[in-house]
Parts: structure tokens; C-alpha cells; sequence
């Protein structure tokens, strides 16, 4: 994956966190002879039970009021698999998580 793929990735997650309220964002990486992981995560808002499944649907926005279009995860999504690579929603106790799937080269 190119760099600037990568930034659009960490770009939407971060910009996602931010307009959640959150004020702390963390990376951690690990790497094994299958795959390098990334968690991404947040101390904003939680995704509620009820969106979880839906997050990564076009067009789906909790935020169309104040201008969201509901691409951002799914580009991210988009981008992923393009390369290979995959993105989840990570269960947690407060904030939001992600965890990012990059295939070893």
C-alpha cells in the first residue's frame, strides 16, 4: 500500500474520532510472518449495538445533520481490500477501536 493510500486511511479513522469527541487517539502495530496489525483507537463516543453492523455501509451517517456523508469508513473498507488488507470494529469498554489488517510483503 502506498503512503498516501495509508494517510487516507488514518486520516478518515482520526477525522471519524474527532467528530465523535474524542480526545486521544492511539496507534499500536504488531507484525507476524502473515500480516502487519494496526489498532486505531479512540476515547469518543461509542458506536451504539444498533449501528455496529451498518458502519461500513455507504451512505450511512449518524452525522447527515452537521454534513456527514457516511463514505468514510467505507472508503477506508474500499482501500483495504484493495490492497489485501481488511479493517474491523473491535469490541471495547469505552471509545471506539479498530483493528487494520496489512498482508506481510
Amino acid at each position: 500500500m502506498s503512503t498516501e493510500k495509508a494517510l487516507i486511511v488514518l486520516t478518515h479513522l482520526v477525522d471519524n474520532a474527532i467528530r465523535h469527541n474524542a480526545k486521544h487517539i492511539r496507534l499500536e502495530a504488531a507484525n507476524d510472518d502473515q500480516a502487519i496489525r494496526m489498532t486505531v483507537s479512540n476515547d469518543g463516543d461509542p458506536i451504539s449495538e444498533a449501528n455496529r453492523d451498518r458502519i461500513f455501509d455507504a451512505f450511512f451517517t449518524t452525522r447527515r445533520d452537521t454534513g456527514g456523508t457516511g463514505m468514510g469508513l467505507a472508503i477506508v473498507r474500499a482501500i483495504m481490500a484493495s490492497h489485501g488488507g481488511s479493517i474491523e470494529l473491535k469490541p471495547t469498554e469505552q471509545g471506539t477501536a479498530f483493528e487494520l489488517q496489512f498482508p506481510a510483503a
